[in-house]
């Protein structure tokens, strides 16, 4: 396998973080970014931390400056209100990503969202409706940015 340039954004969340090991693990050059660095607790010198937040279009932009041959989205977020970070945040992401010619965009998403509305459990189903309505809400539209951006 040859080694790839990645740029995980989320690198601080649980799913974050694992993407990160596991990406140096298998040897690719890492970089996170991230808005506050003193969160990621992974120290490799093929890791670069670059600060900055995904919902800031210049951070972004100058995050994937760096030639990335791919993105991985492990963004997360858990609110009660609507909101949009997600989509916003990912919109901001699509625009830096063909502003710098980065085909790949691997994005973690989330049972009940986009084509896997409805499904699961029923506690699942339930938690889909009530508690995870908002997020799984923003997701549906994080999903369709992705879909729309080529």
């Amino acid at each position: 396998m040859s080694t790839r340039r990645i740029m995980v954004l989320g690198a601080t969340g649980k799913t974050g973080t694992q993407i990160v090991r596991q990406a140096l693990e298998l040897g690719h050059d890492v970089a996170a970014l991230v808005r506050d660095p003193a969160r990621l607790a992974i120290n490799d010198p093929k890791l670069k931390v670059v600060t900055g937040d995904v919902l800031d279009a210049a951070s972004v932009e100058r995050g994937l400056a760096g030639g990335y041959d791919a993105v991985i989205s492990a963004l997360g977020v858990f609110h009660r209100e609507p909101r949009t970070e997600l989509s916003r945040g990912t919109a901001n992401v699509i625009r830096a990503m063909q502003q710098h010619g980065i085909r790949r965009l691997v994005v973690v998403s989330s049972l009940g969202a986009g084509d896997s509305k409805g499904q699961g459990s029923l506690l699942a189903r339930i938690l889909q409706s009530f508690l995870l309505k908002h997020v799984l809400a923003d997701k549906d539209r994080q999903e369709e940015a992705i879909k729309a951006s080529g």
